[in-house]
């Protein structure tokens, strides 16, 4: 893949990349100072010329998998900073502490970018058809959950126990709703079949598409969740965005916005939802609105940087853990059922920080992967973390556009989904998280096709090698 990939730097980006070195060192030098208002200021620069950056190491232009990581991250570390600089509700050394180490993970990333390379070019791809895998995956999964709920509690108390409820059963019988996540890379198989089929126009495929997808999006919210859903939309305009390089219209950016934002005031009134129903929860929504649900940096986007401000001073005093938390997430894979080796960062987070009804209630709060980078290797340790995720990332991205058969457009796919619920936890929560959510199905797909990775070339023929452009 080495062949294919370009480390050129044109001369815009080499004076983008002089102006965000010298933003992120003025966020250290300001920091230094005790100059909290400088430092969110020149925070907020260096992002935005970060994703500028990120953008042009991707042929896929803003739309890449790699800028919106960079931007899902940039909303997560400056959310509270922001309101602060408006409000000064916070206390503006924790707050410049925390961004300074936002920007050393900004900085991991975009060094990480550079470091793995772009692509030189797309692939034309001959296309291979994944229905029957894709449709199999996607009965399976609604089985798998259909089965597990009955066995475990039974439909009726499931379905009546409401948000809170469900949030204790899941915590008693372990994760039964395992299988919406099966029926996601099921869902992602067929649409990559609809997509890049250059022959068929498929109409009952793409019928059958939006159909599932308007089922399962109802579906879940009433349970009041919201995870699966977000990963299903997400991953699917990742897709889509990927197929077309970039090229979307204003309409599509609208409404993927729109599914952000909802999906960012849905804990607002998803446990009304959940528990009294859709005109409950409309007649909750014209009753109790207020400006308050539109700060989301007071719910979803605030989180993760406020756990990282309640820990700092409780924590970190105690020295690093050299990796402790990382070494105990590979530990943690093993069901708990079987080993309960160590409780993750974001469940010693929540007992140590929340009321025992809140807990009760099925509350929990997540971390943030700065806070754990620092906990292990300070300041440095968040570069790397970062660093290292972005290669991967990077990567990924690559794979998908020089060689997009199935198996890597779909890990495409599910990139951003899952880099938001990175941002929103610790490690071990994500990794035993995404073994058991993902894992199965490409382990699946490895067993019915096991030598397609020697087969690949009679599926694919590439394009005379053509320099990208960034309006690609």
């Amino acid at each position: 893949m080495k062949k294919n990939i370009a480390y050129s730097i044109s001369s815009i980006e080499l004076i983008l990349g002089h102006i965000f070195l010298t933003l992120a060192a003025c966020v250290f030098i300001f920091y230094w100072l005790s100059l909290s208002t400088e430092v969110i200021i020149s925070a907020f620069g260096c992002f935005i010329f970060g994703a500028i950056l990120a953008s042009y190491r991707s042929v896929v232009s803003i739309f890449s998998i790699s800028t919106i990581c960079l931007l899902a991250l940039f909303f997560y570390s400056m959310a509270i900073p922001l309101h602060h600089l408006v409000y000064s509700d916070y206390d503006s050394e924790g707050v410049s502490f925390v961004t300074i180490n936002c920007v050393a993970a900004l900085l991991g990333l975009v060094s990480s970018y550079y470091f793995v390379g772009k692509p030189n070019f797309f692939a034309k791809q001959l296309y291979k058809d994944e229905l029957v895998f894709g449709f199999v995956t996607v009965s399976l999964g609604v089985i798998a959950l259909l089965i597990a709920i009955s066995v475990s509690v039974g439909f009726s108390a499931y379905l009546s126990a409401g948000y809170a409820g469900r949030a204790l059963i899941k915590r008693e019988v372990g994760p039964i709703e395992l299988g919406l996540y099966y029926s996601i890379v099921g869902f992602l198989f067929l649409a990559y079949s609809w997509l890049y089929d250059p022959v068929r126009k498929r109409r009952m495929l793409g019928f059958f598409l939006i159909l599932f997808l308007l089922f399962f999006v109802i579906g879940v919210s009433y349970l009041g969740i919201r995870r699966p859903s977000f990963f299903l939309i997400l991953s699917s305009l990742s897709m889509y965005f990927l197929k077309v390089r970039g090229r979307v219209s204003k309409k599509l950016i609208l409404f993927s916005l729109a599914c952000v934002f909802l999906f960012g005031i849905f804990a607002s009134f998803r446990q009304v939802l959940s528990d009294q129903g859709v005109m409950a929860a409309f007649s909750y929504i014209s009753g109790h609105f207020n400006l308050t649900w539109l700060d989301l940096s007071k719910s979803e986007l605030g989180a993760p940087f406020r756990a990282m401000l309640q820990v700092k001073d409780h924590w970190f005093i105690d020295g690093f853990q050299l990796g402790k938390s990382y070494m105990e997430a590979f530990i943690n894979i093993i069901p708990s059922s079987i080993l309960k080796f160590s409780a993750s960062l974001s469940e010693q987070y929540t007992k140590e920080f929340f009321s025992a009804d809140y807990i009760a209630i099925g509350g929990n709060m997540g971390f943030f992967p700065v806070a754990e980078g620092y906990l292990n290797f300070g300041t440095i340790g968040v570069f790397a973390e970062f660093f290292l995720v972005g290669s991967v990332i990077k990567y990924i991205e690559n794979k998908a556009i020089v060689n997009p058969r199935p198996i890597n457009v779909i890990w495409y796919a599910i990139v951003i989904p899952w880099f938001f619920f990175f941002l929103r936890t610790d490690f071990s929560s994500f990794l035993k998280s995404f073994v058991y959510s993902i894992l199965p199905v490409f382990f699946a797909y490895a067993l019915c096709y096991p030598s397609f990775s020697q087969r690949q070339k009679s599926y694919f023929s590439f394009t005379i090698p053509k320099r990208a452009t960034n309006s690609e």
